[in-house]
């Protein structure tokens, strides 16, 4: 975003890879009159607010016991989705219509795959398999195991010995590392969830 900024008031950026003077981008924006005010003061503040928040928050954390990460991450999913809506609505040439519908996907409401709820963890995400349900909530747990029975109940499977032998299948895949009654992800498993799996619900 910053990037794209910076080509609009100077026709160049900065390539990737290369550190970028976020303040001198920021005021350059900011003095532009010519720039649509959406983009001028809406989404070049947003942008610091993202940028504060990747480069600050996990050493500003109120305590070892205070765990924001869900609340920091649900703020930068829906502040970055808004000025990707700004941009379009400012700057796109499609048409009104074809404008709409990418905003109006960029606004829908997300919400985590997996819950904990009176202190039961719950995959919510009841349209994927046993196998994935499972890979979801070890993705959320990682770097730290889950208990095989917490994991079952959580995916909301029935039978122990079926639901051992799915996760049996995946650690012989590397997907997951079984150890006495409780599963890890591997980093090859972060990967394929990463690339497979959606992690939040669209609502």
């Amino acid at each position: 975003m910053l990037r794209f900024l910076e080509w609009r008031v100077s026709g160049q950026y900065t390539p990737i890879g290369k550190q970028l003077n976020r303040e001198a981008i920021l005021k350059r924006v900011e003095n532009d009159a010519s720039l649509p005010d959406g983009l001028r003061f809406h989404v070049a503040r947003s942008g610091e607010i993202l940028m504060d928040i990747r480069n600050k928050r996990d050493v500003g954390h109120l305590g070892t016991d205070i765990d924001v990460k869900g609340m920091d991450a649900q703020l930068v999913m829906r502040l970055a989705a808004w000025t990707m809506a700004e941009i379009i609505r400012e700057e796109g040439t499609l048409s009104a219509l074809e404008a709409q519908t990418m905003i109006d996907r960029l606004s829908v409401m997300r919400l985590s795959l997996v819950e904990e709820v009176g202190g039961d963890l719950i995959v919510v995400a009841t349209h994927l398999n046993a196998t994935q349900r499972a890979l979801v909530a070890l993705y959320r747990a990682f770097p730290e195991p889950l208990n095989i029975k917490t994991l079952r109940e959580a995916t909301g499977y029935q039978n122990a010995t079926h639901f051992r032998a799915l996760l049996v299948r995946q650690a012989k895949l590397a997907i997951m590392h079984l150890k006495g009654d409780d599963a890890y992800l591997t980093s090859k498993g972060v990967a394929w969830v990463e690339k497979n799996i959606d992690m939040q619900l669209k609502v």
